[in-house]
């Protein structure tokens, strides 16, 4: 398996860290929504700091909006189960 690039904020901030790919928030069908911004970010690493920040940010609502959905729909199908059986 051939290794993804690494992440272009992370390496604006002078760090290695292998590209999250689909699973990023700033990932747009088949790329990464801040390559067109690559020079622009290694110029400015306190706004990669931010966008860094955005992405931790976005991608712990999202996972908490999973579990905030998943929680319910077991209560759901819990609360069906528990009516079917009275």
């Amino acid at each position: 398996m051939t290794p993804r690039p690494h992440c272009t904020l992370r390496l604006a901030l002078g760090q290695a860290e292998e590209c999250p790919g689909p699973s990023c928030e700033l990932w747009d069908g088949d790329h990464c929504v801040l390559e067109p911004v690559t020079p622009e970010l290694g110029r400015s690493p306190a706004l990669a700091c931010h966008l860094l920040e955005l992405r931790l940010a976005l991608e712990c609502a999202g996972e908490a909006a999973v579990r905030a959905r998943t929680r319910s729909l077991f209560s759901q199908r819990l609360n069906e189960e528990q009516a079917a059986e009275a």
